[in-house]
């Protein structure tokens, strides 16, 4: 194999490499955007849910504890820094709907990439093929 051929080789794994990452980043956006409209789904049907009905309400991660809802209109949101602030729910989703604008922006933006790298490796699959049948003949 001549050192041009495997140059473009080389070039042509690391793209691969690149398509990987980007196709394992896109799934976690995926993922995130899913858990986003989970939530926000479950905010509208706490808002619908009367006061004084009893509920789950998770502790951790499986685990939860039978609660009475003393207010489907407030909720507590951690903004960081071990800091909590009062939001009504439609508040909440405003800021959910933020997160998941900027998370299909991602997307699109990673799928953009993905389409550029996908046709890279496909012309430098054309060119190594191309090389490599002139120097058999």
């Amino acid at each position: 194999m001549s050192d041009e051929i495997q140059e473009k080789y080389m070039q042509f794994q690391t793209i691969q490499q690149h398509i990987e990452q980007i196709t394992g980043h896109i799934q976690m956006l995926s993922e995130q955007a899913a858990d986003i409209e989970k939530t926000r789904d479950s905010l509208m049907d706490l808002s619908n849910s009367k006061t004084g009905s009893t509920m789950l309400a998770p502790i951790a991660n499986g685990i939860f504890v039978r609660a009475k809802l003393e207010d489907n209109e407030k909720l507590m949101l951690n903004v960081g820094s071990d800091t909590v602030v009062e939001k009504t729910i439609p508040q909440v989703i405003v800021l959910l709907e933020e997160q998941e604008d900027n998370l299909t922006n991602k997307l699109i933006e990673a799928q953009t990439i993905m389409d550029q790298l996908n046709q890279q490796a496909t012309n430098l699959y054309a060119e190594i093929e191309n090389q490599s049948v002139g120097k058999k003949e």
